[in-house]
């Protein structure tokens, strides 16, 4: 359902962009060059006793545990429904 929703709000996006690229193509340029940049990956990350970590398992790992405490699945759950 999420995903059905998220594409179809792309859609009319993109559609939208479409319309206007006549009177202002600068807009659907500026958004082609975005979808076709590479996203960058966590080169590091401050341990709790403030030492940055560049190893990718520790990495990992911590953002693993971060995002598995409650608070971001009653929020991801939200999200859902």
């Amino acid at each position: 359902m999420v995903e059905s929703e998220t594409k179809r709000a792309r859609l009319v996006y993109e559609q939208i962009l479409v319309e206007k690229a006549k009177q202002n193509p600068k807009l659907l340029y500026k958004y082609l060059n975005s979808q076709q940049s590479v996203k960058e990956s966590i080169k590091a990350l401050k341990k709790s006793n403030g030492e940055l970590t560049q190893e990718p398992k520790e990495i990992y790992a911590r953002l693993w545990k971060a995002l598995s405490e409650p608070k971001w699945k009653i929020t991801y759950t939200k999200m859902i429904s």
